[in-house]
């Protein structure tokens, strides 16, 4: 599910005019940017009306479980993550979002310099695109979805300390 359809459900379809342009995981801020593209005279009213609050929660919601198991680097952090978002009721949804999360963090490590600031190294990232992978699979066969979730993160923690004594 993509995140306009996402937030379309959420929000019953009642900003049809909203078109999303970009999505940002500031991991640094601990916080997620969206550009949005809406007429200025919505733009206006749903200033004046105080919906743009509430719109921006719906989608801070959308990418908060994603961004928080992205960014789990020990096993202690995945644990607890996983236990939070065990019982989520969009579980495709939730490893798309965490695909997606993998992806963008990759996407900032292209060359050496990036990689030095970086909390996961780029086969440690590329390991997590495919485990999401795996994962979808093993959700079609009714895995426990918060054991999934921490082999997930804890599958990529162990690849990135693998990588990081390999690149030192």
């Amino acid at each position: 599910m993509r995140i306009e359809d996402r937030f379309e459900q959420l929000t019953e379809g009642k900003y049809p005019y909203l078109k999303f342009k970009d999505a940002t995981i500031l991991k640094a801020e601990k916080r997620v940017r969206v550009s949005l593209s809406a007429p200025y005279e919505k733009c206006d009213e749903l200033m004046k009306s105080g919906e743009d609050k509430q719109i921006e929660r719906t989608i801070k919601d959308i990418f908060a479980a994603a961004n928080e198991i992205c960014s789990a680097d020990t096993l202690a952090k995945a644990g607890a993550v996983s236990l939070k978002y065990g019982d989520v009721k969009e579980k495709a949804e939730l490893l798309e979002q965490i695909q997606l999360g993998y992806f963008a963090q990759l996407k900032k490590c292209i060359s050496p310099q990036d990689m030095a600031g970086a909390t996961f190294t780029r086969p440690a990232l590329i390991y997590g695109i495919r485990a999401v992978n795996r994962a979808f699979a093993d959700l079609n066969f009714n895995a426990n979805f918060s054991s999934l979730l921490f082999d997930l993160a804890a599958g990529v923690i162990t690849e990135n300390s693998k990588w990081k004594k390999l690149l030192v």
